[in-house]
Protein backbone atom coordinates (compact mmCIF):
# COMPACT_ATOMS: atom_id res chain seq x y z
CA UNK A 1 0.00 0.00 0.00
CA UNK A 2 1.45 3.39 -1.00
CA UNK A 3 1.94 6.08 1.65
CA UNK A 4 -1.09 8.24 0.71
CA UNK A 5 -3.31 5.15 0.68
CA UNK A 6 -2.09 3.92 4.05
CA UNK A 7 -1.76 7.24 5.90
CA UNK A 8 -3.84 9.69 3.85
CA UNK A 9 -5.70 11.45 2.57
CA UNK A 10 -5.21 13.86 5.51
CA UNK A 11 -2.53 14.17 8.19
CA UNK A 12 -3.13 16.11 11.39
CA UNK A 13 0.09 17.65 12.73
CA UNK A 14 -0.31 19.04 16.24
CA UNK A 15 2.46 21.48 17.05
CA UNK A 16 3.05 21.92 13.35
CA UNK A 17 4.26 25.49 12.93
CA UNK A 18 8.04 25.20 13.41
CA UNK A 19 10.81 22.69 14.14
CA UNK A 20 9.99 19.00 13.98
CA UNK A 21 6.28 19.64 13.50
CA UNK A 22 6.89 21.77 10.42
CA UNK A 23 9.33 19.17 9.11
CA UNK A 24 6.70 16.45 9.57
CA UNK A 25 4.14 18.57 7.73
CA UNK A 26 6.59 18.96 4.85
CA UNK A 27 7.22 15.20 4.81
CA UNK A 28 3.49 14.45 4.66
CA UNK A 29 2.87 17.02 1.92
CA UNK A 30 5.84 15.77 -0.12
CA UNK A 31 4.22 12.33 -0.09
CA UNK A 32 0.94 13.68 -1.47
CA UNK A 33 -1.00 13.87 1.81
CA UNK A 34 -3.17 16.89 2.67
CA UNK A 35 -2.29 18.52 5.98
CA UNK A 36 -4.09 20.08 8.93
CA UNK A 37 -1.70 22.26 10.93
CA UNK A 38 -2.43 23.31 14.47
CA UNK A 39 -0.32 25.40 16.83
CA UNK A 40 -0.57 28.52 18.93
CA UNK A 41 1.08 31.15 16.70
CA UNK A 42 -0.87 32.12 13.56
CA UNK A 43 2.02 33.71 11.66
CA UNK A 44 4.26 30.62 11.29
CA UNK A 45 1.20 28.45 10.63
CA UNK A 46 -0.01 30.58 7.73
CA UNK A 47 3.49 30.90 6.29
CA UNK A 48 4.01 27.13 6.32
CA UNK A 49 0.56 26.49 4.87
CA UNK A 50 1.30 28.77 1.93
CA UNK A 51 4.63 27.03 1.36
CA UNK A 52 3.08 23.55 1.33
CA UNK A 53 0.29 24.55 -1.04
CA UNK A 54 2.71 26.19 -3.47
CA UNK A 55 5.40 23.53 -3.35
CA UNK A 56 3.36 20.33 -3.23
CA UNK A 57 -0.12 21.25 -4.47
CA UNK A 58 -1.85 19.79 -1.43
CA UNK A 59 -4.71 21.18 0.61
CA UNK A 60 -3.70 22.71 3.93
CA UNK A 61 -5.97 23.82 6.74
CA UNK A 62 -4.85 25.83 9.74
CA UNK A 63 -6.22 25.65 13.29
CA UNK A 64 -4.91 28.18 15.80
CA UNK A 65 -4.95 26.44 19.16
CA UNK A 66 -3.11 26.31 22.49
CA UNK A 67 -2.74 22.64 23.42
CA UNK A 68 -2.43 23.50 27.10
CA UNK A 69 -5.98 24.81 27.34
CA UNK A 70 -8.74 22.62 28.72
CA UNK A 71 -10.79 22.43 25.52
CA UNK A 72 -7.83 22.26 23.11
CA UNK A 73 -8.41 18.67 21.98
CA UNK A 74 -12.13 19.24 21.43
CA UNK A 75 -11.44 22.26 19.22
CA UNK A 76 -8.90 20.36 17.14
CA UNK A 77 -11.13 17.33 16.69
CA UNK A 78 -14.07 19.53 15.73
CA UNK A 79 -11.92 21.04 12.97
CA UNK A 80 -11.08 17.62 11.49
CA UNK A 81 -14.27 15.72 12.30
CA UNK A 82 -15.42 15.69 8.66
CA UNK A 83 -11.97 14.94 7.21
CA UNK A 84 -10.60 11.47 6.58
CA UNK A 85 -7.53 11.82 8.79
CA UNK A 86 -5.21 8.86 8.29
CA UNK A 87 -2.21 10.09 10.27
CA UNK A 88 -1.95 11.86 13.61
CA UNK A 89 1.42 13.41 14.50
CA UNK A 90 1.30 14.69 18.08
CA UNK A 91 4.39 16.86 18.34
CA UNK A 92 3.18 19.55 20.73
CA UNK A 93 4.55 19.61 24.26
CA UNK A 94 4.25 21.40 27.56
CA UNK A 95 7.84 22.31 28.43
CA UNK A 96 7.46 24.45 31.52
CA UNK A 97 10.31 23.47 33.81
CA UNK A 98 11.89 24.73 37.00
CA UNK A 99 12.03 23.96 40.75
CA UNK A 100 8.82 22.04 41.46
CA UNK A 101 7.60 24.06 44.45
CA UNK A 102 8.66 27.42 43.03
CA UNK A 103 6.77 27.06 39.76
CA UNK A 104 3.13 28.20 39.65
CA UNK A 105 0.70 25.30 39.93
CA UNK A 106 -0.76 26.46 36.62
CA UNK A 107 2.51 25.53 34.89
CA UNK A 108 2.28 21.95 36.15
CA UNK A 109 -1.34 21.70 35.07
CA UNK A 110 -0.39 23.09 31.65
CA UNK A 111 2.18 20.30 31.24
CA UNK A 112 -0.43 17.71 32.20
CA UNK A 113 -2.94 19.11 29.71
CA UNK A 114 -0.41 19.38 26.88
CA UNK A 115 1.41 16.08 27.43
CA UNK A 116 -1.34 13.87 28.85
CA UNK A 117 -4.90 15.09 28.40
CA UNK A 118 -4.77 16.45 24.84
CA UNK A 119 -2.84 13.53 23.27
CA UNK A 120 -5.14 11.08 25.05
CA UNK A 121 -8.31 12.66 23.65
CA UNK A 122 -6.93 13.00 20.12
CA UNK A 123 -5.53 9.46 20.14
CA UNK A 124 -8.93 8.22 21.28
CA UNK A 125 -10.99 10.11 18.72
CA UNK A 126 -8.63 9.62 15.76
CA UNK A 127 -7.51 6.14 16.77
CA UNK A 128 -10.94 4.58 16.85
CA UNK A 129 -11.68 5.94 13.38
CA UNK A 130 -8.41 4.47 12.09
CA UNK A 131 -9.18 1.12 13.69
CA UNK A 132 -12.60 1.07 12.03
CA UNK A 133 -11.16 1.63 8.57
CA UNK A 134 -8.25 -0.78 9.10
CA UNK A 135 -5.21 1.37 8.36
CA UNK A 136 -3.48 4.61 9.31
CA UNK A 137 -0.96 5.77 11.85
CA UNK A 138 -0.38 7.64 15.10
CA UNK A 139 2.98 9.10 16.13
CA UNK A 140 3.42 10.65 19.57
CA UNK A 141 6.61 12.63 20.06
CA UNK A 142 8.10 12.25 23.51
CA UNK A 143 11.55 12.90 24.94
CA UNK A 144 14.58 11.20 26.45
CA UNK A 145 13.41 13.03 29.60
CA UNK A 146 10.77 10.29 29.89
CA UNK A 147 13.48 7.87 31.02
CA UNK A 148 13.97 9.26 34.51
CA UNK A 149 12.60 11.76 36.98
CA UNK A 150 14.92 14.55 38.00
CA UNK A 151 14.95 17.88 39.78
CA UNK A 152 13.72 20.98 37.92
CA UNK A 153 11.91 18.75 35.39
CA UNK A 154 9.76 16.60 37.67
CA UNK A 155 6.42 17.24 35.98
CA UNK A 156 7.79 17.50 32.47
CA UNK A 157 9.60 14.15 32.76
CA UNK A 158 6.56 12.52 34.36
CA UNK A 159 4.20 13.64 31.61
CA UNK A 160 6.59 12.60 28.84
CA UNK A 161 6.79 9.18 30.51
CA UNK A 162 2.99 9.07 30.33
CA UNK A 163 3.21 9.59 26.57
CA UNK A 164 5.73 6.74 26.31
CA UNK A 165 3.51 4.22 28.08
CA UNK A 166 0.39 5.46 26.26
CA UNK A 167 2.14 4.97 22.93
CA UNK A 168 3.16 1.42 23.78
CA UNK A 169 -0.36 0.57 24.89
CA UNK A 170 -1.92 2.03 21.76
CA UNK A 171 0.57 0.10 19.63
CA UNK A 172 -0.54 -3.17 21.26
CA UNK A 173 -4.24 -2.40 20.83
CA UNK A 174 -4.21 -0.92 17.33
CA UNK A 175 -1.63 -3.13 15.60
CA UNK A 176 -4.17 -5.97 15.12
CA UNK A 177 -6.45 -3.44 13.37
CA UNK A 178 -3.77 -2.47 10.85
CA UNK A 179 -2.93 0.86 12.50
CA UNK A 180 0.72 1.78 13.05
CA UNK A 181 1.63 3.50 16.32
CA UNK A 182 5.07 4.91 17.05
CA UNK A 183 6.26 6.62 20.22
CA UNK A 184 9.07 8.85 18.95
CA UNK A 185 11.81 9.61 21.47
CA UNK A 186 13.68 12.82 20.72
CA UNK A 187 17.14 13.32 22.10
CA UNK A 188 19.11 16.37 20.95
CA UNK A 189 17.14 17.75 18.01
CA UNK A 190 17.60 21.31 16.73
CA UNK A 191 14.05 22.47 17.36
CA UNK A 192 13.35 26.09 18.37
CA UNK A 193 12.88 25.10 22.03
CA UNK A 194 16.16 23.16 22.01
CA UNK A 195 18.07 26.04 20.42
CA UNK A 196 16.57 28.50 22.88
CA UNK A 197 17.70 26.32 25.78
CA UNK A 198 21.11 25.19 24.52
CA UNK A 199 21.86 27.32 21.47
CA UNK A 200 24.90 29.02 22.96
CA UNK A 201 26.55 25.61 23.34
CA UNK A 202 25.78 24.29 19.85
CA UNK A 203 28.75 23.96 17.54
CA UNK A 204 27.52 22.79 14.09
CA UNK A 205 31.11 22.16 12.93
CA UNK A 206 31.48 19.17 15.27
CA UNK A 207 31.07 15.64 13.97
CA UNK A 208 27.46 14.46 14.06
CA UNK A 209 28.11 11.19 15.90
CA UNK A 210 29.91 11.49 19.22
CA UNK A 211 29.52 8.68 21.70
CA UNK A 212 31.44 7.60 24.81
CA UNK A 213 31.09 4.84 27.38
CA UNK A 214 29.66 7.37 29.83
CA UNK A 215 25.95 7.95 29.01
CA UNK A 216 25.92 11.35 30.68
CA UNK A 217 29.02 12.48 28.78
CA UNK A 218 27.35 11.29 25.59
CA UNK A 219 24.31 13.42 26.43
CA UNK A 220 26.54 16.47 26.92
CA UNK A 221 28.21 15.81 23.58
CA UNK A 222 24.88 15.31 21.80
CA UNK A 223 23.80 18.78 22.90
CA UNK A 224 26.60 20.11 20.71
CA UNK A 225 25.56 18.13 17.63
CA UNK A 226 21.74 18.13 17.49
CA UNK A 227 19.89 16.17 14.83
CA UNK A 228 18.14 18.42 12.31
CA UNK A 229 14.31 18.48 12.37
CA UNK A 230 14.33 17.41 8.72
CA UNK A 231 16.42 14.31 9.44
CA UNK A 232 14.31 13.47 12.48
CA UNK A 233 11.08 13.80 10.49
CA UNK A 234 12.39 11.71 7.59
CA UNK A 235 13.44 8.99 10.04
CA UNK A 236 10.03 8.99 11.70
CA UNK A 237 8.10 8.76 8.43
CA UNK A 238 10.33 5.98 7.13
CA UNK A 239 9.74 3.95 10.28
CA UNK A 240 6.10 4.55 11.20
CA UNK A 241 5.46 0.82 10.92
CA UNK A 242 8.40 -0.11 13.16
CA UNK A 243 6.98 0.84 16.56
CA UNK A 244 6.24 0.83 19.35
CA UNK A 245 9.30 2.95 20.26
CA UNK A 246 11.56 4.81 17.84
CA UNK A 247 14.56 7.01 18.60
CA UNK A 248 15.48 10.07 16.58
CA UNK A 249 19.13 8.97 16.51
CA UNK A 250 20.86 5.59 17.13
CA UNK A 251 23.20 7.25 19.64
CA UNK A 252 20.22 8.31 21.72
CA UNK A 253 18.93 4.72 21.75
CA UNK A 254 22.27 3.35 22.91
CA UNK A 255 22.57 6.11 25.50
CA UNK A 256 19.09 5.24 26.80
CA UNK A 257 20.11 1.59 27.15
CA UNK A 258 23.19 2.59 29.15
CA UNK A 259 21.13 4.88 31.36
CA UNK A 260 18.64 2.10 32.12
CA UNK A 261 21.53 -0.12 33.23
CA UNK A 262 22.52 2.33 35.99
CA UNK A 263 21.13 1.93 39.54
CA UNK A 264 18.00 4.02 39.69
CA UNK A 265 19.06 6.28 42.57
CA UNK A 266 22.38 6.97 40.82
CA UNK A 267 20.65 7.80 37.54
CA UNK A 268 18.20 10.20 39.21
CA UNK A 269 21.05 12.04 40.95
CA UNK A 270 23.18 12.20 37.80
CA UNK A 271 20.34 13.51 35.66
CA UNK A 272 19.39 16.06 38.30
CA UNK A 273 22.97 17.30 38.40
CA UNK A 274 23.01 17.51 34.60
CA UNK A 275 19.82 19.58 34.51
CA UNK A 276 20.89 21.90 37.35
CA UNK A 277 24.21 22.47 35.63
CA UNK A 278 22.45 23.85 32.55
Amino acid sequence: MEFPERYGPWALVVGGSTGLGAACAREAASRGVHVVLTARRPGPLQSLAEELRARHGVEVRVVENDIGEADAAARVFEAVARLDVGLLIYNAAGERVGPFYEMPLEDHLFNIAANCTTPTILSYEIGRRLAARGHGGIAIVSSIAALVGCSYMAMYAATKAFEWVLGEGLYAELEPHGVDVALYLLGSTATPSFMERYGANVDPSRAAHIETDDPLETMFNRQSVPTSPEDAAAHLFANLANGPVLYSDPIDERTADKMRALPRNELVKLMSALVRGQ
